[in-house]
């Protein structure tokens, strides 16, 4: 085999070097495929309550213990459908009652397999290893869940619209002495608030008619609260046999010589108008501020 002429043998030597420094500059040549694993974070005072960040393409480390169990809260109402093991004899798995709830500990010390859950909304898949722990330590996690960013975001969107609507609390209520009287109530054109004090119980919501028939409303639970779905110039608050009425301005305003037959209850029957407010003859309340 004849030798190659000299210009030939520089541009060879050339291109060696030139992938000599690629291999070395690259930290990525030849290596596997990077791994996207990640670990839950403390999301309180105790470091052993964790959470993860929800992404359909993560894995998600889990270090569990011997004689440990630990739990894996999904969203609320999020029911487990499947769960799939690499090695399903190291490991126990248990799915709670509750359906977005899963309990797992591990049976051999070392173990180590993948295990992937599919809910009706999502999948998630995990790395699990047993890890030596101490009793009590930090590192442990008795309870992992997840938060997800795009729920957070369709929050964050539903809020800023219900902040940037014009609120109208021209409501008042008429009725016995109750201790469930609301201390305020609003609308915003698309749905009514209804506020309370703390610890006072909650009474159910009725919307009202012009012609005085109730109807069962969609309700969004607050901490004080309720939120319900829709507006009304009429509502009826109710625990067993004691009711309250709330009514807008609009209706009070209306009035003829100071009566409401349009909302045939007693209290509210009898109900004067007396400045800006409703004033029931006999309970006397105190109209909603404005």
């Amino acid at each position: 085999m004849r030798p190659l002429p000299c210009p030939f043998r520089a541009v060879c030597r050339l291109a060696a070097s030139a992938l000599a420094a690629l291999i070395v500059l690259s930290p990525t040549f030849g290596a596997g495929p990077a791994r996207a694993e990640t670990g839950p974070r403390s999301i309180g005072a105790d470091p052993r309550i964790k959470a993860y960040t929800y992404a359909p393409t993560t894995v998600y480390r889990l270090d569990v213990a011997l004689k440990i169990i630990t739990s894996i809260e999904f969203a609320p109402g999020e029911s487990v459908d499947s769960v799939l093991m690499g090695d399903s004899e190291s490991w126990e798995v248990i799915r709670l009652q509750q359906g977005d709830v899963l309990a797992i500990k591990p049976l051999i010390a070392g173990a180590r397999t993948n295990m992937t859950v599919y809910t009706r909304e999502r999948s998630y898949t995990f790395e699990l290893r047993a890890v030596p722990a101490r009793a009590g330590s930090a590192s442990l996690n008795y309870r992992v869940g997840f938060r997800y960013p795009e729920q957070d975001r369709a929050k964050a969107a539903r809020r800023s619209a219900e902040a940037g609507r014009a609120r109208d609390p021209n409501y008042y209520v008429a009725g016995p002495k109750a201790d469930f009287r609301p201390v305020s109530v609003w609308d915003d054109g698309r749905t009514t608030t209804f506020l309370f004090a703390p610890d006072t119980p909650r009474p159910a919501i009725f919307k009202v008619d012009a012609q005085g028939r109730e109807s069962i409303v969609n309700t969004r639970a607050l901490e004080n609260g309720a939120v319900i779905m829709g507006t009304s110039d009429r509502w009826t608050l109710r625990i067993g046999d004691a009711e309250l009425c709330v009514a807008h301005a609009r209706v009070i305003a209306t009035v003829p010589g100071g009566r409401a037959p349009v909302m045939p209850r007693s209290a509210l029957a009898n109900a004067r108008v007396s400045g800006a407010s409703a004033t029931p003859a006999s309970a006397q309340p105190r109209g909603l501020p404005k």
